[in-house]
């Protein structure tokens, strides 16, 4: 009988999925197989629509229904895929119609405090290395400026940051080509560098060059900058660990995507906002996706109910 492995493997062979949606597909599976194994099954073909909603069942005591949907979603697709390709001995499809209501919750934002709280901690250890020419606990914290300033400022996801190239960034015409290959939508599209942004970006390019940075190299890559870190190339997990730095110092939940539900809310909350302006700036290929970024502003509210 076909195993899991083999269903993956040939369904990666065919399909052009990149690396971060193959990691997705893998943990979906994962968490099948678990679920699978305590009811003494080993194969694909073995599992039934019955057997999926009883995993449903005790999969939503355990993860948000945004995430049951999302492993649904890739397990649909694979056993699709499983099933016109006659690997699968199968006519019905047993994750279809297993979707459930995800509760429509408000995008988390940052508040001005939040945001001038993250800037604090990093310029206090910028201060600090530069006085005691010793490490902070984000070092080296100027690099870490220079990223906090780029989510604040952009609206990009973590994956676009981290695919920048030095080619990438045209300081003259102050323009950041957010590429297809860090791109959610597969799309590209050129991001502005505003007046303050201007000098953060300036700074991190001189240094990229005087490091001898090639135009196709990793910008956003604190290994290049600072002996005492070994990788190669940046990845998720380390931008990850310096925010989570942030948000114990400060006491609050700070993170790159945070910033990005931010930057919409707020150019949504300016006089001459622009729907279609804000989709273009956050690289959505759908405008209902943009307006699930922005939140309703609950002045504005409190502005209508007084009049």
């Amino acid at each position: 009988m076909l195993t899991f492995d083999q269903l993956l493997e040939e369904y990666f062979f065919l399909r052009h999925l990149r690396p971060r949606s193959q990691t997705s597909y893998k943990s979906a599976t994962a968490q099948l197989q678990k679920f699978m194994h305590n009811c003494g099954m080993t194969h694909p073909e073995e599992l039934t629509s019955r057997d999926v909603f009883s995993w449903r069942r005790i999969a939503l005591t355990q993860m948000r229904e945004v995430s049951w949907n999302s492993y649904a979603r890739h397990l649909r697709a694979l056993w699709g895929f499983g099933i016109d390709q006659g690997l699968i001995l199968s006519k019905t499809n047993p994750f279809k119609g297993t979707l459930v209501g995800e509760p429509k919750r408000p995008k988390k934002t940052l508040t001005t405090s939040q945001i001038h709280q993250a800037r604090l901690v990093l310029e206090q250890m910028e201060a600090w290395e530069q006085e005691n020419k010793e490490r902070s606990r984000i070092t080296p914290a100027w690099f870490w400026q220079v990223v906090n300033e780029t989510f604040y400022s952009t609206g990009l996801r973590l994956n676009q940051v981290l695919n920048i190239r030095l080619a990438d960034v045209d300081l003259n015409d102050r323009l950041i080509m957010a590429t297809v290959e860090g791109s959610k939508t597969k799309r590209e599209y050129p991001v502005p560098i505003s007046s303050q942004y201007h000098p953060w970006i300036s700074m991190l390019v001189d240094r990229a060059k005087f490091q001898k940075f090639k135009h196709s190299d990793q910008l956003f890559n604190v290994n290049r900058f600072s002996p005492h870190h070994r990788r190669l190339t940046m990845n998720c997990w380390q931008v990850e660990s310096c925010y989570a730095k942030i948000s114990n110092i400060t006491n609050s939940r700070i993170s790159p995507h945070r910033f990005r539900h931010t930057i919409g809310t707020d150019l949504m909350k300016k006089p001459e906002r622009n729907l279609h302006l804000v989709k273009e700036l956050l690289g959505h290929t759908n405008i209902k996706t943009t307006l699930e970024y922005v939140s309703v502003d609950v002045e504005m509210l409190r502005e209508c109910v007084e009049r």
